[in-house]
C-alpha cells in the first residue's frame, strides 16, 4: 500500500490507496515497479450499543479508480497515480476531495492535483496540475466556501496554491502561511520551517488556519528540531509550543492535526 489518504464524514470513511508490484529484471539485475493501481475503499465506523469504544470499521471491497482517472488525464501523459498521504477533506457543500500525485511519462517529473467527487464517491473527477514543476506531497484544506488550498513541496521550495473552481485554475498564495514569530530571540529560517500538517477550523464563528512547523531548537542550533503550532486568520498569526523536541536518536518523521468536538489533537510519528 502506498500513501494511504483518508476522509471521514460522519461514520463513513473513504480510503484512497495506491499500489504496485515490484518485479525483478534478471537481465538488468534491477527491481522494477510495475502494475500501478489506485483504489478507493469505503468503510463505516460501527457504533457501540453499550457506550463502549467501538473496535471495528466495516470495510467494503476495494474499487479501482485507475480507468476513470486515466481516461480523464490521458491527454496529459500522466501515470503512477497515488494519494498525497495524510487526509483529504469534506467541503462545506459536501464534496469529497483528496490530494493526489502522478508521474509525467515524458520526463518522470512529479505533479500534484486534487481528486474530487460531487456525489458522495460514486464518480470522481481530476483537477489540472498545480502550476509548478516537480511538486509532491500535497496536503489540502478549505479556506472559505469553495476555496481549496494545496500546500506542496516543489523543486524550488514549498508553495501554496488556491483554487475556487476545483482545480480548473490555480493561483499561488504562499503569503497565506505567514511565519511571524512573536519573540525577542532571533530564530533562523532553514529547512526546518517546512509545514508538516495543515487544517482549517472554526473558533467562535471565526475560521482559522492551523499548521505545524519544525524549527531548530534551541534557536541557532541545527541538530535538534522542535514542533510548533501556528494559528492564523486573515489578519493575525500566532504560534504555540514547542510541543515536542527531537533529540539524538529520537526523531519524528511525520505529524498530523485533527480538530473535533472542540478539541485539537496532534499525532506525531516517532
Amino acid at each position: 500500500a502506498l500513501l494511504p489518504t483518508t476522509i471521514a464524514r460522519g461514520n463513513d470513511l473513504f480510503l484512497l490507496v495506491g499500489s504496485h508490484n515490484r518485479i525483478r529484471d534478471p537481465t538488468a539485475k534491477l527491481w522494477i515497479d510495475d502494475g500501478w493501481d489506485i483504489h478507493l475503499v469505503v468503510g463505516k465506523a460501527t457504533q457501540s450499543a453499550d457506550d463502549k469504544q467501538s473496535e471495528l470499521v466495516e470495510w467494503g471491497a476495494p474499487k479501482s479508480l485507475l480507468a476513470s482517472i486515466t481516461k480523464s488525464t490521458q491527454q496529459r501523459g500522466l501515470t503512477n497515480f497515488v494519494g498525497g498521504g495524510g487526509s483529504g477533506i469534506v467541503t462545506e457543500d459536501g464534496r469529497l476531495v483528496f490530494p493526489m500525485m502522478a508521474t509525467r511519462k515524458n520526463d518522470d517529473g512529479i505533479v500534484s492535483m486534487i481528486l474530487y467527487s460531487k456525489d458522495s464517491g460514486t464518480n470522481w473527477d481530476v483537477s489540472k496540475d498545480v502550476p509548478a514543476a516537480d511538486c509532491r506531497d500535497p496536503c489540502i484544506a478549505e479556506w472559505g466556501r469553495g476555496e481549496i488550498l494545496v500546500l506542496v513541496y516543489c523543486g524550488d521550495g514549498q508553495k501554496v496554491f488556491r483554487t475556487r473552481d476545483m482545480g480548473t485554475t490555480w493561483n499561488e498564495a504562499s503569503d497565506l502561511l505567514a511565519r511571524v514569530w512573536i519573540t525577542t530571540q532571533p530564530i533562523p529560517r532553514g529547512e526546518g520551517w517546512l509545514v508538516g500538517a495543515l487544517i482549517t477550523a472554526k473558533f467562535h464563528e471565526r475560521r482559522v488556519m492551523l499548521y505545524t512547523q519544525k524549527v531548530s531548537h534551541p534557536p541557532g542550533e541545527r541538530n535538534d528540531k522542535a514542533l510548533y503550532l501556528w494559528v492564523a486568520d486573515s489578519n493575525h498569526t500566532v504560534y504555540f509550543g514547542p510541543f515536542s523536541v527531537e533529540t539524538g536518536a529520537k526523531r519524528a518523521f511525520a505529524n498530523t492535526l485533527l480538530y473535533s468536538g472542540d478539541a485539537l489533537y496532534v499525532l506525531q510519528g516517532m
